[in-house]
């Protein structure tokens, strides 16, 4: 699933008042090898005992010792072995038919069995089969959240979720949003849009997100009202703004504290920030910068003491409301790096500090007392 950045606001509608990738973490009920085998080896030690059998499994304080030529000890650590998969196993069948854990091949099944059927959108011409190569196919969280919209297409009465729905449907669409008269606080005297209208701006998928006249035209097609929505809904399908943004910034960290690991993992986080804003409506605030910038450690405390952005501005700020609408259609976007942000190169200046750069988003790292 994605990692949700810090300080992200969400806007809910009806059929988001469950928000699927800020559920709980999933319920892991497997148990790790140690604990399996000693409990094993305890459990063996009590039944052979209770036999007149004479057998000490008893080491140092907490743990379970035992000779490698033990016949009992071999036979337990196969045996905890074949169980951790096992418990494993039942955790991943668990997953694989919720739809907010659900993954590849399984998130397929769940599509499908859905009314109306959604399937996987291909993100490049000539696909290859999905288990050789997933990336050529829509990513599962994206998936999940068509399959979540699907019975919004039920409706005869034209709610936001039935456009968000068969505007997503189009191939070459990567997001999309709806917004009507009483969209962001509109009333009848104040309206978002004009009555009886419905702005449907959409983001494609290639490039930076800027959509073509044909790709519109498809949008446009898709929710036509001779079949798909009210004939008294005035409907306009348009192409987003796309705003396009960069950063530079500089992370002060203390002594000891491996400024590579924690670059890069600020570096993922600002992406994330990124991607989950490149849609109509979002908005990357200086605020949530700050937040992905501080990378904390294994106890929530943050590993980066100072954080100079750089000059770094808001980016399609709102509040959005009937007097301010334009940040609702447009859309952040920044440059993406080559691969995977974990590879992103890093390199090394004569005084120890380091400058991560991927696409559009520039790390320095410096060891300081801050």
């Amino acid at each position: 699933m994605r990692v949700q950045p810090p300080a992200v606001t969400a806007v809910l509608s009806r059929f988001r008042a469950i928000e699927l990738a800020r559920l709980p973490a999933r319920p892991v009920t497997a148990r790790a090898y140690d604990t399996i085998y000693s409990a094993y080896m305890l459990d063996l030690a009590a039944r052979l005992n209770a036999a007149g059998i004479p057998y000490d499994v008893a080491g140092t304080p907490g743990n379970v010792v035992q000779l490698a030529t033990d016949t009992n000890a071999i036979t337990g650590r196969a045996f905890s072995y074949m169980v951790e998969g096992v418990e494993a196993a039942r955790d991943e069948a668990i997953a694989a038919v919720l739809l907010p854990w659900s993954f590849g091949a399984y998130l397929d099944a769940l599509g499908a069995g859905q009314e109306p059927a959604v399937t996987r959108k291909a993100m490049v011409a000539s696909p290859r089969a999905f288990d050789v190569a997933p990336e050529d196919w829509e990513a599962d969280d994206d998936f999940r959240e068509r399959i979540a919209l699907a019975p919004e297409a039920l409706s005869t009465c034209g709610p936001e979720g039935a456009y968000l729905k068969f505007a997503l449907d189009t191939a070459g669409v990567l997001a999309a949003a709806c917004y009507g008269p009483q969209s962001f606080g509109g009333t009848a005297s104040n309206p978002f849009v004009p009555p009886g209208e419905v702005r449907i701006p959409i983001l494609a998928l290639a490039g930076n997100g800027a959509a073509a006249p044909a790709l519109i035209a498809r949008v446009a097609a898709e929710v036509n009202a001779e079949a798909r929505r009210p004939i008294a809904d005035f409907v306009t399908v348009s192409a987003a703004g796309v705003v396009e943004w960069a950063i530079g910034a500089t992370l002060y960290c203390g002594p000891g504290i491996d400024l590579r690991a924690v670059g890069l993992a600020a570096l993922a986080r600002l992406r994330a920030l990124a991607d989950l804003q490149h849609r109509p409506g979002g908005s990357v605030l200086l605020q949530d910068v700050f937040a992905a910038c501080k990378v904390p450690d294994a106890n929530g405390a943050s590993m980066v003491g100072f954080v100079d952005p750089g000059g770094f501005a808001d980016v399609n700020p709102g509040p959005v409301s009937p007097a301010n609408p334009h940040p609702a259609f447009r859309a952040p976007w920044c440059e993406p790096g080559e691969g995977l942000a974990s590879a992103a190169p890093v390199s090394v200046d004569v005084d120890g500090s380091m400058l991560i750069a991927w696409g559009g988003i520039s790390l320095r790292m410096v060891q300081s007392n801050v």
